[in-house]
């Protein structure tokens, strides 16, 4: 099923389940999906600002171009968290202690949004660019921040064993040391 340009805000889509659904250019800003599941499906350019997930199952979902504002994804249904991001706007987005497994957060913004202690082996967070996100005590091993900018991450409390960076961003990895490099 398509939903184009649909408004659902002031809905309430508790408990609903979705298969296969593609939703473009919706907004969802404000409304409450609780307990609510999403399989296989993909938002395009949409608003999902100040969107409540608690409880919320996303398997297979794809985001391209959307706005996340305020969402807790820490607060999601964890047995199956799988989702892609690409080219979308993340603001105060909460992925603490998630466990998601082939994270994809590529060619996005992230701005003030918190990573602490999510376990992101092998993410993929190419092309991102990244201001005021905590990251401490995540796992980060073998993820790839190829032509990221921005990321805060100290090399004392993350696993970063064999992640990819750019050059020169990853110099900023060695600032807590306050090295003098030539």
């Amino acid at each position: 099923m398509v939903w184009d340009r649909d408004d659902f805000t002031g809905q309430d889509l508790a408990q609903v389940s979705f298969t296969r659904c593609q939703f473009q250019g919706c907004d969802f800003s404000g409304v409450r999906l609780s307990s609510t599941r999403f399989e296989a499906c993909r938002f395009t350019d949409c608003n999902l600002s100040n969107t409540v997930v608690d409880h919320t199952r996303f398997d297979g979902v794809q985001f391209e171009g959307c706005k996340l504002v305020g969402l807790n994804f820490g607060s999601a249904d964890p047995l199956t968290f799988s989702l892609t991001l690409t080219r979308c706007l993340l603001r105060y987005v909460n992925f603490s202690q998630v466990r998601w497994k082939k994270a994809v957060v590529t060619d996005c913004d992230a701005h003030d949004s918190d990573f602490r202690g999510a376990q992101l082996a092998g993410a993929d967070f190419r092309k991102t660019r990244f201001r005021a996100c905590r990251f401490h005590a995540a796992n980060l091993e073998k993820a790839d921040f190829s032509q990221a900018e921005g990321y805060d991450l100290d090399l004392r409390t993350e696993n970063l064993k064999k992640a990819i960076f750019s050059l020169p961003e990853a110099l900023n990895l060695l600032a807590p040391f306050d090295l003098e490099i030539r």
